[in-house]
């Protein structure tokens, strides 16, 4: 689905124009990507939880060449769908 489809979603559920429902959404993603500040898992009801988890550094290879390397430690966002919406998406 593309981004716009969303915004339009957004737009009808809420009564919005389309900049305040664009404005919306770019907010909620705007917080997702910044939870690691809080430090917390964010719990969306009937939709999932998303969290932060740190990666460790560690030792790979370059899929090109297959040289060793290493690899920084990260953080990134996990994502996690709640029993009831996995539910319904398997109606």
């Amino acid at each position: 689905m593309k981004i716009s489809v969303l915004y339009k979603i957004v737009s009808n559920e809420l009564g919005v124009t389309l900049p305040k429902a664009k404005e919306a959404v770019e907010a909620v993603v705007f917080g997702l990507n910044h939870m690691d500040i809080v430090g917390e898992s964010t719990i969306v009801p009937n939709f999932g939880t998303f969290k932060v988890k740190e990666r460790l550094a560690r030792k790979g290879r370059n899929p090109s060449t297959g040289e060793p390397m290493n690899i920084p430690a990260s953080k990134a966002v996990t994502f996690k769908q709640s029993p009831s919406a996995k539910a319904d998406l398997n109606k």
